[in-house]
């Protein structure tokens, strides 16, 4: 049977830990989450990966639909943590999703794209402050842009999407419904 997803592909980290703290914004809490994500990369020793660069967008910054924001790059610290905070990064309601982009949304994410593959990739969402939150997930294979369904654990403190031996170009997401 054949596959349309990636194979004996070379891994070049070993983990690929995403880890985002939603907060309500401290400028306009009622519409937007501010949040805080924790990245872990731990490369494989054999590869030769010298850098690793994440692109975010910094925030619901602006109230034009037509407007493309910007992303902005981070540099992962290799085999260590990097830890960044974007005020206003996401929409708490479906209201603010039409302001600021123009059509309506059900859903806001948070997501790891795991440009160069992981034998452990894992993505969570703190459950500390996220308040009634429904989340579910997806795996999303870049190269075929095929989009699946994933598993989403409850863990005390936290939501978590695992993929071992996660081919590389594989965007993992973690959904809920905004308030309406």
């Amino acid at each position: 049977m054949a596959s349309a997803r990636v194979r004996d592909t070379t891994m070049r980290v070993d983990i690929d830990e995403a880890h985002f703290t939603l907060v309500p914004s401290v400028t306009e809490a009622e519409e937007y989450w501010d949040y805080t994500c924790t990245r872990h990369v731990q490369v494989d020793p054999q590869a030769k990966l010298r850098r690793y660069v994440e692109f975010v967008h910094p925030g619901a910054q602006t109230t034009d639909p037509s407007a493309r924001l910007g992303r902005l790059p981070i540099e992962l610290d290799l085999n260590g943590v990097t830890r960044y905070e974007i005020s206003r990064g996401l929409r708490r309601t479906a209201r603010v999703a039409v302001r600021t982009r123009g059509v309506s949304s059900a859903f806001e994410s948070v997501g790891l794209l795991s440009r160069y593959g992981g034998r452990a990739v894992r993505l969570s969402l703190s459950r500390e402050r996220a308040g009634e939150l429904d989340p579910f997930g997806s795996e999303t294979d870049l190269a075929t842009g095929r989009e699946r369904p994933s598993r989403v654990e409850v863990l005390p403190g936290e939501w978590v999407l695992r993929v071992t031996d996660c081919p590389p170009r594989t965007l993992l997401r973690i959904y809920w419904p905004l308030q309406r």
